[in-house]
């Protein structure tokens, strides 16, 4: 059977539904699509070895001028996100990316919080926006997060780093994140054994090379790396930092409430402690610091918990709840026990002036190690007058 040809008055139909009919007077105009606006003007700068970057705010305790993006990739066993410094206007008119903290729960109890009590993260960062290539090449900072925690406990300060220039690499760790630690309490198994020497080796590694889930910003890499851990994360990047086989192209160690010494000749070593601190005592981080090679720096910030180094007790959903309210009114299995290392009392240093604290440290010696940039304030005075700091400590040089 042959099929005849459509009739005019057919088509003529069909191509109103398709096409949709005149506007009448009554429609509302519709807006064309717009332009984005050209980026505020921003100086060049140069970082190391005549890396092409741009000026950043001469305060430490300010955002960058690059938009910052954000992909999920894959390094080995890990699942891994990479924040980095965005090509500038990418982001007009996108939507920040949101990460769902209930993927880092056992599966068996994912679906017991309802999207009404999600605690969401949302972040000052965009989901893959293209990487800026104008620029570079961008040192890159390795973050590995404390016991019971997550790729983005403290995802504010990520993004902050990144909008000054870094790629920021964070993973979720087998053995050490919420899930597989709740999994001791819940019909789940763990994820994967603990293995935090093997997991960093193979991000520095897939660093070096700028492969696996990593070459969508391999280009653009360089072979400057600072190494920043968390309480069980921070005594990890101190280990790495002394195996110096296993990470040549390491330049600083940041211990954020940890208590291991670095001894690695040349290494610019920074030490971040609460003096509330009631799981790593800061008296514990003050000694390693001691014992650690130079540079190094040390600062203590007062009655700040273990958790001042992290968004977690700021991590709430819209009416105000915090993770571990959540976790204990939906019976998350293993709740009771993980609150015992949700350290958030209202006593404690607020979250508002750690954040500032933590950025400004991290951010003075990032700035000098990676860019080689003459700071434009010395360590103690980019910390001065900066409130919640209880004291800093620096030596920059052994003494004969």
């Amino acid at each position: 059977m042959t099929r005849s040809a459509p009739r005019p008055l057919v088509l003529l139909a069909f191509a109103s539904v398709v096409v949709g009919c005149p506007a009448t007077p009554d429609d509302p105009p519709r807006d064309p699509p717009r332009d984005p606006p050209p980026p505020p003007f921003v100086a060049d700068a140069e970082g190391c070895d005549g890396a092409a970057l741009l000026q950043r705010p001469a305060s430490f305790t300010e955002r960058g001028p690059w938009p910052v993006g954000t992909q999920r990739v894959r390094v080995g066993r890990l699942d891994v996100d990479v924040f980095y410094p965005a090509a500038r206007g990418s982001d007009f008119e996108v939507e920040p990316a949101v990460f769902d903290i209930r993927t880092f729960l056992p599966p068996s109890q994912q679906q017991l919080v309802s999207d009404a009590r999600n605690p969401a993260q949302r972040c000052d960062c965009f989901a893959d926006l293209p990487p800026d290539v104008d620029h570079g090449p961008y040192p890159v900072v390795v973050f590995v997060h404390g016991t019971a925690a997550f790729s983005t406990q403290s995802l504010s300060d990520l993004t902050f780093w990144a909008s000054r220039g870094m790629v920021v690499v964070a993973a979720t760790h087998p053995g050490l994140y919420l899930a597989d630690n709740l999994a001791l309490f819940c019909p789940d198994d763990a994820s994967g054994p603990r293995d935090l020497d093997g997991d960093i080796d193979a991000l520095l590694a897939a660093v070096a090379a700028g492969d696996e889930g990593l070459g969508f910003v391999g280009a653009v890499l360089s072979d400057r790396v600072a190494l920043v851990g968390h309480s069980a994360g921070a005594n990890a990047v101190v280990d790495a930092g002394n195996r110096a086989d296993a990470s040549p192209d390491v330049d600083v160690v940041v211990s954020l409430a940890g208590s291991a010494a670095l001894q690695r000749d040349g290494a610019s070593f920074l030490a971040m402690a609460g003096t509330a601190d009631g799981v790593v005592r800061a008296s514990a981080s003050t000694v390693a610091y001691e014992q650690s090679t130079t540079p190094r720096r040390l600062v203590t910030l007062t009655g700040a918990g273990h958790l001042a180094f992290s968004d977690l007790c700021e991590t709430k959903n819209a009416d105000g709840e915090n993770l571990l309210t959540i976790a204990q009114d939906e019976r998350i299995c293993g709740a009771d026990a993980a609150g015992l290392l949700f350290d958030c009392s209202p006593d404690l240093q607020d979250n508002s002036l750690s954040r500032v604290i933590v950025r400004a440290a991290t951010t003075w010696v990032f700035e000098q190690a990676l860019y080689c940039a003459a700071p434009s304030s010395s360590f103690t005075d980019a910390l001065a007058g900066l409130s919640g700091v209880d004291a800093v400590d620096e030596v920059v040089a052994a003494t004969p």
